[in-house]
């Protein structure tokens, strides 16, 4: 008696689906670990992604060049410059490992870790921009700006608004 294909690949599926429960469930809380430092150090590194600007700071992820701090480290700093995707920035602070991120029954730490980030600093002081990198990523997010200030100057509001 032959195995029909289409049970030998719900039996695929099946199978993987399982290995893959079974991997996620036993390394749910296994990322780098980052030794907390009160001492500010000095970091260096690629502006990766801007999350936001409000009020007088913003958040922003930049992956350093330091071995010690693997992955990104996410960074809230001063509102000025506005830092944009491929910006070489310096900034003084004190990381803070992401496993002491736990508000409630929100594991941040989790999500954070998802996202590659595996260290959070606050500076409120403003990063010191010491070059620009010209990948894909940073042409593709000086395009999108470009276009969001054609929109704002040439439609009157509030389609402006919607449209950007």
């Amino acid at each position: 008696m032959a195995i029909k294909p289409h049970v030998f690949v719900q039996f695929l599926c099946i199978g993987w689906l399982c290995v893959a429960a079974f991997y996620s469930f036993t390394h749910r809380n296994t990322w780098p670990q980052i030794q907390p430092s009160d001492d500010p150090v000095l970091l260096e590194g690629i502006v990766h992604e801007s999350l936001g600007q409000e009020d007088f700071k913003q958040t922003i992820r930049v992956r350093v060049s330091q071995p010690k701090l693997p992955g990104f480290v996410q960074i809230k700093t001063g509102a000025w410059p506005q830092l944009s995707v491929g910006d070489r920035i310096q900034t003084t602070c004190s990381p803070t490992p992401i496993n002491e991120l736990v508000y409630g029954r929100f594991r941040y730490d989790r999500y954070l870790a998802k996202e590659g980030v595996f260290a959070t600093c606050e500076n409120w002081e403003s990063p010191r921009i010491i070059g620009h990198t010209h990948s894909l990523s940073s042409r593709l997010f000086a395009l999108r700006r470009a276009t969001d200030q054609h929109i704002q100057v040439s439609m009157p509001e509030p389609h402006a608004s919607l449209m950007a």
